[in-house]
């Protein structure tokens, strides 16, 4: 009777555990969408910031508590992405580029600390006002991340997951 009745404190702990996994992520939910399922004012903001683009992607998010839309396009043969509040203001912007077209200091800045490696991805984000150059690179066989301001300061690095080191190096 005991071990039947450990099974069944055991199985409920688990169950719980695994419920208040499950109800965490859900308010982090994302779900794919379209142009004409999106409010007004989000529908506006989209078509005006993707004009003469092709909008690849919108996915509804929960984000802070607040429903946000991620929208993936394309526009003058350049990928970007925008995220989008209720209201259609625009939160976030973030556009791929290239080493040859960020800021002298941002250059210097990534070059120096990708020495001896190599960039994979670049990507200009804008949010609160703020530039931010995201730079993913491969060195020693590791993938890792830096972030760089647009006055060249590195405002983090970081590894890639799956990485074993925590310092990067």
């Amino acid at each position: 009777m005991r071990s039947i009745t450990w099974v069944a404190v055991t199985s409920i702990v688990i169950l719980g555990a695994f419920s208040a996994a499950i109800s965490a992520t859900a308010g982090e939910k994302e779900e794919k969408t379209t142009i004409d399922k999106v409010p007004v004012a989000v529908k506006a903001t989209i078509e005006k910031a993707t004009t003469g683009g092709k909008v690849k992607e919108i996915e509804k998010k929960q984000h802070g508590g607040k429903v946000i839309y991620d929208v993936d396009y394309v526009k003058d043969g350049k990928e970007k992405e925008i995220e989008v509040a209720q209201d259609g203001t625009i939160v976030k912007t973030e556009e791929k580029t290239t080493i040859d077209k960020v800021p002298a200091v941002v250059k210097a800045a990534i070059e120096k600390a990708t020495a001896g490696g190599k960039v994979k991805k670049i990507e200009k984000e804008q949010y609160d006002g703020k530039v931010v150059y995201d730079v993913e690179y491969v060195k020693d066989g590791k993938e890792k991340e830096i972030n760089v301001a647009e006055d060249g300061t590195i405002v983090t690095s970081a590894k890639k997951e799956g990485d074993e080191d925590d310092e990067d190096k």
